[in-house]
């Protein structure tokens, strides 16, 4: 119960109580996103602990998680990216199996090369971005499925004995495309 001014008792009704009891839900709300927020923001991938020339085991960088890597060559078990990739100069990255999916986004500010794998997928809406030459070397096959976008400003080189372009895809290459392998093949919904 509360108090008038001129010392009369008074009850808030029910109206005024539910519209403060939303107030404080969305002020709550707020600040528990912002902590979330923060949060993700301190648990960003701690990409230091690579180094170029060293060998490491499997290589996953979740979705929402960007990894910055050094230029130079780095050896994985595995690779699986569904976060994003960036580098600021060539890259080379070896590995037994790559898997570029989930929104994942690869950002090269030069050239870009993965190689060694026997099988490498990119797929589920995953973007390629090279401002200089792509090369993926597999022993088996390469496919690209699922609104997969590759932007390369220089070569773009598949060697495989199979490759696959599934789906609907988008590949834009200013200079060259060469294909290593003796089985190509192009969906209809494809563009490049």
């Amino acid at each position: 119960m509360m108090v008038s001014r001129d010392g009369k008792p008074r009850t808030l009704s029910p109206s005024f109580l539910t519209h403060h009891t939303m107030i404080m839900f969305v002020i709550f709300y707020l600040l528990l996103s912002s902590a979330t927020s923060i949060l993700q923001c301190v648990a960003a991938m701690d990409c230091s602990i690579y180094m170029a020339g060293g060998s490491y085991g499997d290589f996953n960088i979740p979705g929402g998680e960007t990894c910055s890597l050094g230029p130079g060559s780095y050896t994985f078990s595995s690779i699986h990216i569904n976060g994003s990739l960036e580098s600021s100069d060539s890259l080379t990255l070896h590995s037994s199996f790559v898997h570029i999916g989930g929104f994942a986004r690869v950002i090269m500010a030069d050239s870009f090369i993965l190689t060694d794998a026997s099988s490498m997928i990119v797929e589920d809406r995953a973007m390629i971005s090279c401002n200089n030459n792509f090369m993926m070397n597999a022993t088996d096959n390469i496919l690209f499925q699922g609104n997969v976008s590759v932007n390369i400003r220089g070569n773009f080189s598949l060697h495989a004995p199979q490759t696959r372009f599934r789906d609907m895809y988008f590949v834009n290459v200013s200079q060259n495309v060469e294909f290593f392998g003796s089985d190509v093949h192009f969906a209809k919904s494809g563009s490049g």
